[in-house]
């Protein structure tokens, strides 16, 4: 008897779920969201604990084009991107390649000879964990004006991450506080290749993606003319989508595939059924830092209930993922963003949700 999970074959191989087209409530939901908040195009999908997948679309992949979106279009995650690191990040624990206790910036850190030994916040970086830049609770580099990930476009990952070390220093003590930091999950991403000997991205593909049958999952390009082959294209009033440098982003926000494929990767690592990672994953990655706190390990908390989520923002793209307590898991991605669009998919992701299973 089949599980809810993909069935792994000798080579990998996974058994897709079976794919259901979104019905016409749906889809006027879906229509209803986009012209409202003046986006592009949004697809959605709808995952089931039970295994049967529901997607749809509404609105262009290309307005100007007149590229109609469909759910096989492949579009940037943001920073759910981070949800599926922090997953790869424990699942490395777990197999003992790494220890998320690590100090890399300590004596013995495998960042130590980025340091300037002179810089007098050095102290204070010492005492940085992994498991600190996972729950963002590193004292540092916090997501607001002056964020590194967003400057110096011309540096590869390593030489951001010196020049950012020996010109930002933390805030606070590691541990003390809760601060929402890309800059973190950058080093996360360079910790995976160190662990790995890959590419993040092809880290992420061999142990996460390819096991979930997540065959759009892929690195972002750069500019319009480095769009994937599928990928819809991102339209902004605020900022420039294509100005961000997303392959750099990577393990921050720089991923991209469908919706349903999203959900596909987060069915391997949600706690039901049966998972492509280590079974400690699940309950490490709800396990909040701060006993009260409102995030675990790349995924957003509510102690209220057993949801669990991520959002992602950029420039031209507004994307939601869930996981429910009950084992479903529902997502959505518009090639558009705008003040409210955040907000607004997080409530017509549940409208859709409840028109899908009734």
């Amino acid at each position: 008897m089949l599980s809810r999970r993909m069935v792994l074959g000798g080579a990998g191989a996974a058994l897709a779920a079976p794919m259901v087209r979104a019905q016409s409530a749906v889809d006027w939901i879906a229509q209803d969201f986009i012209a409202a908040q003046g986006l592009p195009g949004v697809s959605w999908a709808v995952r089931r604990s039970s295994g049967e997948v529901y997607s749809g679309a509404a609105g262009y992949a290309d307005p100007d084009a007149g590229e109609w979106l469909t759910p096989d279009h492949r579009m940037r995650i943001a920073s759910i991107s981070k949800t599926i690191t922090a997953a790869m990040i424990l699942t490395l624990e777990a197999e003992d390649q790494l220890w998320v206790g690590h100090r890399p910036f300590s004596v013995d850190g495998v960042f130590r000879d980025l340091l300037d030994e002179g810089s007098p916040w050095l102290p204070l970086l010492e005492e940085i964990t992994l498991d600190h830049f996972l729950t963002h609770t590193s004292g540092g580099w916090p997501n607001r004006a002056g964020d590194p990930m967003f400057l110096n476009l011309e540096l590869d990952h390593l030489d951001l991450i010196q020049k950012t070390l020996a010109e930002l220093p933390p805030n606070t003590v590691a541990g003390s506080e809760y601060a929402y930091s890309n800059f973190g999950y950058c080093i996360l991403g360079r910790i995976i290749e160190m662990a790995t000997g890959m590419d993040c991205t092809s880290a992420v593909q061999a142990w996460l993606a390819d096991p979930a049958g997540a065959s759009s999952f892929a690195l972002a390009g750069d500019t319009l003319d480095d769009r994937l082959p599928g990928e819809a294209v991102y339209m902004s009033s605020a900022g420039d989508p294509y100005g961000l440098r997303a392959s750099r982003l990577d393990s921050v926000g720089g991923w991209v595939m469908t919706a349903s494929d999203l959900l596909a990767i987060f069915a391997g690592f949600d706690g039901y059924g049966e998972e492509v990672v280590p079974g400690s994953v699940a309950g490490r990655m709800a396990e909040p830092f701060f006993a009260d706190g409102g995030y675990g390990r790349g995924l957003i908390l509510n102690p209220a209930h057993g949801n669990r989520w991520h959002n992602g923002s950029l420039p031209g793209l507004t994307s939601f993922a869930v996981m429910l307590e009950n084992g479903d898991l529902i997502s959505a991605i518009a090639n558009g963003r705008t003040d409210t669009s955040g907000a607004a998919m997080e409530t017509v992701i549940f409208d859709i949700y409840r028109e899908v299973v009734g």
